[in-house]
């Protein structure tokens, strides 16, 4: 099967001052798999290893909550507004259920489900804006299409791994995806050679140029970032009886071979192996593959690939985004709560959906929901928070420490807004501690009161930007804690009536 991208030559930089500054490419040598595994996730990916990789963990720890999946989302903002995207695609959403939260998002459409689109969205982002964004268009969207087709295959079949299935169907070429975004030279080499010898299968090709296959590539980055376990590496094994490893593998060779010739004579041979597989007719076949024709079309687009040109990769350092307040957005995150309210929500749910409301919905850079311990210790539950290095806060115990901002808030179980130049007393409670936590930043605390005694504390700040809080951000911020409080007090009265 050839496998030829365009010609990176067909689609020229503007001026070489525009090209991304490539440091030291792997040459062609015994080491080369090695160094490019190097290259590219530390030199050219590195982004990649902080968020997809704390994504890829989640896939491996079958004990990742809710409130881990959106902390790690909700740190990026850019993500969080693709995933979101995603969670209201035609694929994902077929009855069109507005998602305007992360939370609500997980709750309506699972936990697996929005974890594996934002590992494929953290994934492809750094991907698309490469070097060769054509060829690099065409080898994401057929992995889109075989992407699908495995899942629908997974689905029709029962198989309860059909969200794993379709990650590992999409990672099958992410060899050949980080080749041809970050190459200059080999890529050069490897499109001539398969120019020159279309007749020589590309595997063939890429290891006489390279030294190796871009498949064993896919593999060891799959193995440096810890993806999809056992499961795609079995589907990189060409004879792997296993169903579900087939399922995969069918989907990316019928995808293939739709790239090269949409009418290719072998399609038909394709569908009957997956009706074998399947136990099903053909004609069901060849329904799912019109409609994941369809599907794969509408995830392209949400993952914004259906307009890639050919442009080079810009390497200016992206400029941090902070969270701005959004009066919508805060709307509709406070119509959500009111619907949990009337369900009898999960406690937690709504406790990480006020912590989103407050972060997104106001704009901040730090927000954290903490439980008080009988031993007087603050301990953090939910955090969204933008910067890494503040995304991991300690405990905060209580005794044995100066009176300080936190004491304060709990002991008169009111909200408080610390400002700039506070009054003397408010300053003397600006221990070392709080200034370590929050420097000079002025910051929201409300406690959350049951029984008339506080049991936890949010605290909301913009430490990491630097920009100034309001009147208006501190009433929003009361309005969303009150509904925790409103919850809890809501819960209490029922109890009281059962018993």
């Amino acid at each position: 099967m050839s496998d030829t991208p365009s010609s990176p030559s067909d689609h020229p930089s503007d001026t070489e001052e525009d090209a991304p500054k490539i440091l030291e490419e792997p040459s062609t040598n015994a080491n080369s798999l090695d160094q490019w595994v190097h290259f590219i996730a530390e030199k050219e990916m590195p982004i990649f290893s902080q968020t997809a990789a704390q994504l890829a963990e989640l896939v491996a720890d079958k004990t990742s909550s809710t409130a881990d999946l959106s902390q790690v989302i909700l740190k990026d903002p850019a993500l969080t507004s693709k995933v979101l995207r995603m969670a209201n695609s035609s694929y994902y959403n077929p009855r069109v259920q507005k998602l305007k939260t992360v939370t609500r998002a997980i709750v309506v459409l699972g936990f697996n489900v929005i974890r594996n689109i934002s590992l494929s969205s953290s994934l492809l982002e750094p991907l698309i804006q490469g070097y060769h964004q054509e060829a690099i268009g065409k080898h994401v969207r057929r992995s889109i299409h075989a992407a699908v087709i495995a899942k629908s295959l997974a689905l029709k079949s029962r198989d309860p791994h059909a969200e794993e299935i379709f990650i590992a169907t999409l990672l099958m070429d992410l060899g050949h995806f980080a080749f041809w975004c970050f190459s200059k030279n080999q890529a050069e080499k490897l499109y001539q050679a398969q120019q020159d010898k279309p007749h020589i299968e590309a595997h063939r090709l890429e290891t006489k140029i390279l030294g190796f296959k871009l498949s064993q590539l896919t593999h060891s980055l799959c193995k440096c970032w810890s993806l999809c376990g056992g499961l795609l590496e079995n589907s990189l094994q060409p004879d792997n009886p296993n169903p579900t490893v087939r399922k995969i593998r069918l989907s990316h060779e019928y995808a293939m071979l739709v790239a090269q010739n949409p009418e290719h004579a072998e399609l038909p041979l394709m569908q009957k192996r997956m009706a074998t597989l399947l136990n099903v007719s053909t004609d069901s076949i060849e329904q799912l593959i019109d409609d994941c024709t369809q599907q794969a079309s509408d995830v392209t687009q949400a993952f914004g690939l259906s307009a890639i040109e050919a442009t080079t990769l810009h390497t200016a350092p992206p400029i941090k985004q902070y969270l701005e307040p959004d009066l919508d957005l805060q709307n509709n995150i406070f119509k959500e709560i009111a619907e949990m309210h009337k369900k009898d929500a999960d406690t937690n749910l709504l406790f990480e959906m006020i912590a989103e409301g407050i972060h997104r919905g106001i704009g901040m850079d730090r927000t954290i929901f903490s439980t008080l311990t009988p031993a007087s210790t603050l301990k953090p539950r939910i955090i969204h928070a933008h910067d890494t290095d503040d995304a991991d806060p300690k405990d905060v115990p209580l005794k044995n420490q100066g009176r300080n901002y936190f004491h304060h808030a709990l002991e008169l179980k009111m909200p408080f807004y610390y400002q700039a130049n506070p009054p003397l007393e408010i300053e003397a409670l600006k221990t070392p501690l709080i200034k370590a936590l929050f420097g000079n930043a002025p910051c929201f605390f409300m406690p959350i009161i049951v029984s008339n005694k506080p049991i936890g504390l949010f605290t909301a700040d913009r430490k990491a930007s630097g920009r100034p809080l309001s009147h208006a951000d501190f009433s929003n911020f009361k309005k969303f804690v009150m509904q925790a409080n409103l919850y809890l007090s809501k819960l209490k009265r029922g109890n009281k009536r059962k018993n």
